[in-house]
């Protein structure tokens, strides 16, 4: 499966600071297998593949293709529990 692509560009919806899609444009879905595919500007985060919302971490993944590790890696660093 392939990686999204960071959206750039001038228009950003007012809350959102950060997001990936499959196409790198607005027009395509949200996704992103290494991190969430929306980070806003108050530190939310959601969770997209191909297009579909994941409401929790623990759920996005186990529909990952990644690594255990590299899952284990996700879920300490964007864990409810853990602050930077």
């Amino acid at each position: 499966m392939k990686n999204g692509i960071k959206v750039k560009g001038l228009i950003m919806p007012f809350d959102v600071s950060e997001s990936w899609t499959d196409t790198g444009t607005w027009a395509g879905e949200y996704h992103r297998i290494d991190g969430p595919a929306i980070i806003y500007h108050n530190g939310n985060l959601s969770w997209y593949i191909n297009g579909i919302k994941y409401l929790r971490l623990n759920e996005y993944l186990q529909y990952t293709e990644l690594s255990d590790g590299d899952k284990l890696i996700l879920a300490l660093k964007y864990s409810e529990f853990h602050k930077s």
